[in-house]
């Protein structure tokens, strides 16, 4: 009697630790939503995290915060994840990278309505705690103002405040809407070509077993299906190229084989 009284507390604590275990936070941008409509980038790896989540019964609760915050957060181990970033050595000796969910590009952008002015003499804004300030600085840029949300690089950017950001091309669609209130075509002018095309991650708290495992589970998914018509069509449907989407599948193939 004793042994079967045991077998079944051990049965039901396991049941709830293997329930727990499938709860994941999520630390989102603070216009999650508003991201997912307007950004391709955020959209597609959004929709590649949510659809592996759900296949393996894993429930997602979003914290909405600034993306600089929630890194802060996530580097003193208080929160299990956050999206979107890219791969630094730096960050990867302390944080977990999912496979690559997305592919972005970089580009020095002015407002329209300004003229272009020689880097070594231009101010440019960055956002901090990225990758960007180092890339602006190796690009020959001497004034360098980090701001904390990417709605004040904006705002200071049409203000004339400074001559120059550097922002993910994905995401200019979304500020010139919300800066301008209606999207227009000549919001920001891009100076030249792209830096780079770089894939990005979601980032996450590889010190907790409970998070790595759930990662582990996650990325599996997301491997296993990236040849799928499902997940290509994912891509080509959020404005990708069938180029980008092989670019991102060898990017996958090659995190895989690691």
């Amino acid at each position: 009697m004793l042994k079967l009284v045991l077998l079944v507390i051990f049965t039901l604590t396991s049941h709830c630790t293997s329930a727990s275990t499938q709860d994941l936070e999520v630390y989102a941008l603070l216009k999650h939503d508003d991201f997912k409509e307007s950004s391709r980038t955020y959209k597609v790896a959004w929709t590649l995290f949510e659809r592996a989540a759900i296949k393996n019964n894993i429930k997602l609760t979003i914290t909405y915060s600034s993306w600089f915050k929630s890194l802060k957060l996530l580097n003193e181990n208080k929160i299990d994840s956050t999206l979107l970033a890219f791969y630094t050595d730096k960050r990867a000796e302390k944080l977990g990278y999912s496979v690559p969910v997305s592919l972005d590009q970089l580009s020095i952008y002015r407002d329209a309505n300004t003229k272009k002015i020689n880097f070594e003499q231009a101010s440019i804004g960055v956002h901090k705690g990225s990758i960007h300030a180092n890339l602006v600085k190796d690009m020959g840029f001497k004034d360098i103002y980090e701001t904390d949300t990417r709605t004040e690089l904006h705002r200071m950017l049409k203000a004339k405040r400074i001559d120059y950001i550097l922002e993910n091309e994905s995401l200019i669609d979304y500020f010139c809407t919300s800066i301008s209130d209606t999207l227009e075509s000549n919001c920001l002018s891009k100076e030249g070509t792209p830096i780079n095309q770089k894939p990005l991650y979601i980032i996450y708290n590889k010190k907790n077993e409970r998070v790595t495992n759930i990662f582990n589970i996650i990325n599996m998914e997301i491997i296993e299906n990236r040849n799928s018509q499902e997940t290509s069509d994912i891509f080509l449907n959020a404005g990708y190229s069938l180029e980008d989407y092989k670019t991102w599948n060898k990017l996958v193939t090659d995190f895989s084989t690691r």
